[in-house]
């Protein structure tokens, strides 16, 4: 009877304590490590709504374009600031002009630096787009930037966000080409 005593409470000890560690920092730690590459994004044709998503876009040099993306959550997140960063020589790469959501038909669909306080653009051309929103698991989300092309050429595209997780970015690397 004694011993059968000292069992039970060594099981229910060793679940309480088990509980407590996946509770206080496995859970955290699983959650952090998914908030570093919470979504995937993809090019997307707006003016056709059955266009295949893409990793890589290529559009003319030397011109405007309006580039849309769809992201994809793989987790449920937080997202304080997006990120879009073309990547490239500063005097040669594309450059982010404004945010454009041709997804909106009635309402504000677009913003740029000039025009709405939380956007600007950094020393480096990345463009920043502060914004508070929930990004849950399952959903699409569109966003879609304006952009000015220069030199041929093909640039990385790479979305950060800042989470409740801290610095965050795409599972998925981009490619736009420039011709």
């Amino acid at each position: 009877m004694m011993l059968s005593l000292q069992i039970f409470t060594a099981v229910i000890s060793f679940t309480v304590a088990s509980m407590i560690a996946w509770i206080n920092f496995v859970r955290p730690w699983l959650r952090n490590r998914k908030l570093k590459k919470p979504f995937e994004i993809r090019f997307k044709d707006g003016s056709n709504r059955d266009s295949p998503e893409t990793d890589e876009l290529s559009v003319a040099a030397n011109s405007e374009v309006k580039i849309n993306f769809r992201i994809r959550p793989n987790v449920h997140h937080v997202v304080h600031e997006l990120i879009l960063n073309i990547q490239g020589p500063s005097d040669e790469k594309p450059l982010v002009r404004s945010f454009i959501n041709t997804f909106v038909r009635e309402g504000k669909a677009t913003a740029s630096p000039e025009t709405d306080d939380s956007h600007y653009i950094d020393y480096n051309h990345n463009y920043h787009m502060m914004r508070h929103r929930e990004y849950t698991k399952g959903n699409s989300y569109a966003v879609g930037y304006v952009i000015k092309t220069r030199n041929p050429g093909q640039y990385p595209v790479l979305f950060k966000a800042m989470t409740e997780g801290g610095d965050s970015e795409s599972k998925n690397q981009l490619t736009l080409i420039v011709e």
